[in-house]
């Protein structure tokens, strides 16, 4: 079908491309009706290779051009009130050690382990994969996620690290 940028500046072919039609509350709506328009293309694996938003409609052209990514927000210990964005299909490393993308250290940090989980943004379902590699657990809403599998969780829900004083938010973000 084409070509696109990948990271690096290297090109990924795009075998398929879908465009949904949305409202600027985000909702679905024809395409009659539409100010918004979300452009998804997929490789030849079908794993996702970019997503694009843009305005749509009159002076669509004047509008720019929005891509969305996930946004892990610190609500609560050592992370509290910081931010990290994180691109679509991108495994974000959360723990202790000094290779962790997110790293969780200083005074209240004994219960998580040095690659406590794993999280990624999942575009196409809007929603976040988890895979809880930890010793002490990771908890979506007091359940405890299965140690080695992938979790799928929602945009908005907190996830809690080890004994709980640690917690993300887990959301997306317009750029």
């Amino acid at each position: 079908m084409g070509n696109i940028s990948g990271a690096a500046g290297r090109k990924k072919s795009v075998a398929s491309r879908h465009i949904y039609y949305m409202n600027d509350r985000w909702e679905p709506v024809p395409k009659e009706r539409a100010t918004l328009c979300e452009i998804v293309e997929f490789d030849e694996e079908g794993r996702l290779a970019d997503s694009v938003i843009k305005h749509c409609g009159p002076g669509a052209s004047l509008k720019g051009i929005y891509r969305t990514s996930g946004l892990i927000i610190g609500t609560g210990g050592c992370f509290q009130g910081r931010r990290e964005e994180t691109p679509p299909a991108v495994w974000t490393v959360v723990g202790r050690a000094s290779s962790a993308n997110i790293r969780i250290i200083g005074k209240g940090s004994e219960s998580v382990s040095r690659q406590h989980c794993s999280i990624r943004y999942i575009h196409k379902k809007n929603n976040f994969e988890v895979v809880d590699t930890s010793s002490n657990g990771t908890f979506v809403n007091g359940k405890r996620l299965k140690r080695g599998l992938v979790s799928l969780v929602p945009c908005g829900v907190e996830l809690a690290l080890g004994d709980g004083w640690n917690r993300l938010r887990l959301d997306r973000v317009y750029v």
